[in-house]
């Protein structure tokens, strides 16, 4: 499962270097992260030397899960997908379409390029150009489902047992903050009475958001699923000082999936990595060839993404002239009950220095906003949900401890008062029309006019440049005339 993990996360960036990069260049990067691999092989999951726990009916019970979840999520469209699937559709649409690396056509001398953070459309976009434009989007939901699954499949490897696996899957399914509780706070019981089952909680404290799992799956996969993976690998092997060694090239894997999940995850890896180097007080732990691998892929990665990320909105959340007795409360309320209140609890119930460090990033995020609806938060607070959220599901599951120390019916009822989110999510998806996408143009149908800037920039002077192989024009191709259908920004 270790390695079916690894694979997921890394068949993308493999995609990526062959499919961007001149020859070359990507050729011997892909060589690279496949040698850099070799060190899986002497990973081993918790139980039995060989293998991990999961039984039979466990492993059919996530299978289910995950295919019913992220169906209902938008994947797929046999369900109703939310907003920011138009979004999604239409990259998926150009990376299938078009040659690699997707463009625009020229904006004042320069290519405007698809810079945008692909690996969750890659497989999916090669299935499309193999068997045509309408594989994709099914391909699309069997790769989320897969996903989905080796995510539960992590999770549910450290605990013993049906129920316990099915306890541990239902609060990641349900896990959020108390939005509802939120909601109540900012606009009083009449705003509370006046909601339908389908509204969107999330937004109820304005400039910050911490997305709930379900929302995160059904609104953005393509940032949620390399951050789920990732951490509950790192939190499988959290008592393995060996996993060090393949520790840097998995985090360096998931830029290309979302470059602000990687920052969220990097602060958790990297202060496991030191602290198992200290304790080891060796190098052995460092495994040369990944970590060679790691930073190869990660500079190349990297130069990539941040072509043009200057023109991407960015600062503070703090207003100009703002007071701190107006800021300071709702910033306090916020980070409370999105988390705060959980990681206080936990803490009193079993601190490691993956759950301290956790909380710390959830009550640092806030200060700072990038990205044009602040995803800076909802996207690097990814990583440190799941140290949660895995956390608050093992101390359910496995109750006698919370129980002693008297943290399990406050635990329950935190995790109780975040289930309306969830809900709500999962009201809309089966409530409101199927609508299948539109691949009659592309995302950016005329250069020339105001585009996303956090998905397209001009390319030119970028020191990634040389290595990229020439940028196509997808709309040139035939059947990209028209425009584009208004979609949600991240």
């Amino acid at each position: 499962m270790d390695r079916a993990a690894y694979a997921y996360l890394a068949l993308p960036v493999l995609i990526f270097l062959l499919g961007w990069l001149r020859w070359w260049a990507g050729l011997p990067l892909a060589i690279l992260l496949l040698a850099g691999s070799r060190e899986l092989w002497s990973i081993r999951g918790p139980g039995s030397p060989d293998r991990a726990l999961i039984t039979l009916p466990v492993g059919l019970s996530v299978i289910a899960v995950a295919v019913g979840w992220s169906a209902l999520g938008g994947a797929g469209h046999l369900f109703f997908a939310n907003f920011d699937w138009v979004t999604r559709d239409s990259v998926l649409r150009d990376l299938v379409v078009g040659a690699w690396p997707v463009g625009y056509g020229e904006v004042d001398g320069a290519s405007l390029l698809l810079r945008a953070p692909i690996g969750f459309y890659l497989p999916a976009a090669v299935i499309g150009k193999v068997f045509g434009l309408g594989a994709a989007d099914p391909a699309l939901l069997l790769w989320t489902a897969m996903g989905v699954a080796l995510f539960l499949g992590l999770a549910v490897s450290r605990v013993p047992g049906t129920r316990a696996a099915i306890v541990v899957m239902l609060v990641l399914v349900l896990f959020s903050g108390m939005d509802l509780v939120g909601t109540v706070l900012k606009g009083g019981l009449q705003l509370a009475g006046s909601l339908r089952i389908t509204d969107h909680l999330e937004w109820w404290a304005d400039r910050f958001q911490y997305s709930s799992n379900t929302t995160q799956l059904f609104w953005v996969p393509n940032h949620a699923l390399a951050g789920w993976i990732a951490t509950a690998l790192l939190v499988r092997h959290a008592d393995r000082p060996e996993f060090a060694r393949i520790l840097p090239l998995i985090v360096a894997l998931v830029p290309i999936w979302s470059p602000l999940t990687a920052v969220g995850l990097l602060p958790l890896a990297g202060v496991w990595w030191l602290q198992q180097l200290v304790r080891a007080r060796t190098l052995r732990l460092i495994d040369p060839v990944a970590m060679a691998t790691a930073v190869a892929i990660a500079l190349v990665t990297g130069a990539y993404l941040v072509i043009g990320a200057a023109s991407i909105r960015s600062g503070v959340t703090a207003v100009a002239g703002e007071s701190l007795l107006f800021y300071l409360p709702h910033y306090l309320q916020f980070v409370l009950l999105e988390g705060g209140i959980l990681w206080l609890l936990l803490l009193a119930l079993r601190a490691n220095a993956l759950l301290i460090v956790a909380g710390l990033v959830l009550w640092l995020l806030p200060f700072a906003a990038f990205g044009p609806s602040n995803d800076l938060a909802m996207r690097g607070s990814i990583p440190a949900l799941v140290i949660l959220a895995l956390a608050a599901a093992y101390a359910v599951a496995d109750p006698a401890l919370a129980l002693q120390r008297r943290v399990f019916w406050p635990i329950l009822l935190v995790l109780t008062l975040g289930v309306p989110t969830a809900v709500t999510e999962m009201a809309r998806a089966v409530s409101e029309p199927v609508w299948k996408p539109d691949y009659s143009h592309s995302f950016v149908p005329d250069p020339r006019k105001e585009y996303p800037a956090h998905y397209a920039t001009r390319l030119k002077g970028s020191p990634v440049e040389r290595l990229l192989r020439p940028v196509g024009n997808v709309n040139e191709v035939a059947g990209t005339s028209g425009t584009r259908q208004p979609g949600a920004e991240d």
